[in-house]
């Protein structure tokens, strides 16, 4: 009689039951990597929008509030400084400053303008600025020919 060795070894059961948990660990791992990843990128979209409308902000503010010369026509305030000129452009989808060839350009989802006069004179008082940006609501007021104070409100 021939004797039969036995090899210690795993079972097709076994095996595919290690399987099928190494699939399921693998799965989770890749939805948790994709999800990181998503939430980073919404996040640096976001810091990015957020660096544009401050620096937006900062440069309406320095030409806004310096000594200079405006004229203004129906959709492009223009400020006269030592410095040069500086020209606005308030569209649908974009705000845009150029100055000579250098151009500035934000992109918003919806922009809404609007300015004030003096009440006796035919003076710009203020500029405002509402826009909607990825479901966010900002505001910008420019007090023209004071100090540098200007207003920003970020709403949700």
């Amino acid at each position: 009689m021939k004797k039969i060795k036995k090899l210690k070894a795993f079972s097709i059961v076994e095996l595919v039951v290690a399987l099928a948990i190494g699939a399921i660990l693998v799965t989770i791992s890749y939805f948790a990597y994709d999800t990181i990843q998503k939430t980073f990128g919404l996040k640096r979209a976001l810091m990015k929008h957020s660096e544009q409308m401050h620096n937006l902000h900062f440069l309406m503010q320095m030409d806004f509030n310096r000594n200079q010369i405006w004229s203004m026509d129906k959709s492009s305030p223009t400020v006269k400084t030592q410095d040069g000129v500086y020209q606005y452009n308030f569209a649908k989808d974009k705000i845009q400053r150029k100055q000579g060839e250098q151009i500035y350009e934000f992109g918003v989802d919806e922009l809404k303008w609007s300015t004030e006069k003096h009440q006796y004179a035919n003076q710009l008082k203020q500029i405002k600025l509402e826009w909607k940006l990825n479901n966010r609501e900002y505001v910008l007021i420019f007090p023209l020919n004071q100090t540098a104070k200007s207003q920003i409100n970020i709403g949700n």
